[in-house]
């Protein structure tokens, strides 16, 4: 029965090879056929596209005053609207995809807002979000912080007067957004400029590094008992910390070493392997990180455990609090004004939010 058994199978592993090479003759012939009906066409279609220069990441919330132009009225014009979709180019949605970060709200104009999409947004971010579904159509704008705000953003390419532009342009998302926003942003929180202070000394370092969704890209851990009453504002001691980014084009096998921490100097060599890195000799999945895309798209950022991002320290220096800021708890909703007495216990952010002056205007913990 068994050499039975193993003759039918080396007649069916016969049978199988028959039929695999049969199919590949047939892929063969079904290919060349394709490539001489391709060579026939008089003329390909020209695929090369423009990518626009990057330009540095500016604070979000760094615009005053609102603009709501009485010019443009809401259209329910479908067929405009179908207009513009089939003129978007490739190019302006490369923009749109590789500056996403640079946007308060980036599916403004791909998906219908709640109001929890905009909970506890001052009402200057509330603006600048409200007029980035304008200025991805390529309006220009009157007032000159936010013409200057956009110009700043590799997205933006502003073509229309304001004179010239209609509501029609913007699909349905784009103007039920505009409505929403237009309510949430006319009873929001201000936070008016500190009057008659300079630039706060950390704004060019935060600056830097850069903000994503209009919170900066860093979180950062605060000293205890390090507070410091300054007036309009609180001082406190922070480590500012960056996540931890690894080349986005690593092959299974590779080793790499990174700096965990740049004040000391701290590294760890790790190998990829099976989309994890793991320590040199270990298999052990506790051990090891994943990762996810960074902001610019061609490096990654560590992970670990459950959805912590490993982030390195990269600064010792102060934070500058105004005492109009809130301190909050994401996942609990929790939001409270700061006070001395938080302030002054060492904590974690790793969503803070400034002022075009560089003040922190929220302080927000987001879970891991």
């Amino acid at each position: 029965m068994k050499r039975k058994a193993k003759t039918n199978i080396k007649t069916i592993n016969k049978n199988i090879a028959i039929l695999g090479v049969s199919l590949l003759i047939l892929l063969t012939l079904i290919s060349a056929c394709s490539n001489i009906s391709s060579a026939n066409k008089n003329s390909p279609t020209p695929t090369s596209q423009t990518e626009p220069a990057a330009s540095p990441r500016r604070d979000p919330s760094s615009s005053r005053d609102s603009i709501a132009p009485s010019s443009l009225e809401t259209s329910d014009s479908s067929d405009a609207e179908a207009e513009v979709s089939d003129s978007n180019s490739a190019i302006e949605q490369d923009r749109e995809n590789d500056g996403a970060s640079e946007y308060i709200l980036p599916e403004s104009n791909t998906k219908y807002l709640s109001e929890g999409d905009l909970y506890n947004r001052s009402k200057e971010e509330l603006r600048i979000a409200r007029n980035e579904i304008y200025a991805r159509r390529g309006r220009i704008f009157q007032s000159q912080d936010l013409q200057d705000y956009f110009e700043n953003k590799a997205w933006y390419n502003g073509t229309i007067d304001p004179a010239n532009f209609s509501e029609s342009l913007l699909n349905d998302y784009e103007k039920a957004n505009v409505k929403l926003i237009q309510r949430c942003e006319d009873t929001a929180r201000s936070f008016p400029e500190l009057s008659d202070l300079p630039d706060a000394p950390s704004k060019e370092i935060i600056d830097h590094y850069g903000y994503e969704y209009g919170y900066s890209v860093l979180s950062f851990h605060i000293k205890e008992n390090s507070l410091k009453d300054c007036g309009e504002y609180y001082q406190i001691d922070a480590t500012y910390q960056q996540g931890i980014q690894v080349p986005a084009d690593l092959e299974d096998g590779a080793q790499i070493t990174l700096i965990f921490n740049e004040l000391t100097g701290e590294t760890r060599t790790l190998v990829f392997r099976d989309n994890h890195f793991y320590p040199p000799n270990s298999e052990d999945l506790y051990d090891s990180f994943y990762c996810y895309p960074s902001l610019d798209g061609k490096s990654l950022v560590l992970y670990h455990d459950s959805e912590d991002r490993m982030d390195k320290p990269v600064y010792e220096g102060k934070l500058y609090i105004r005492k109009d800021a809130t301190e909050e708890t994401d996942i609990m909703r929790q939001i409270r004004p700061v006070t001395k007495e938080i302030l002054n216990r060492e904590n974690w952010y790793n969503g803070v939010y400034f002022d075009q002056k560089g003040y922190v205007t929220r302080l927000v913990y987001y879970g891991d």
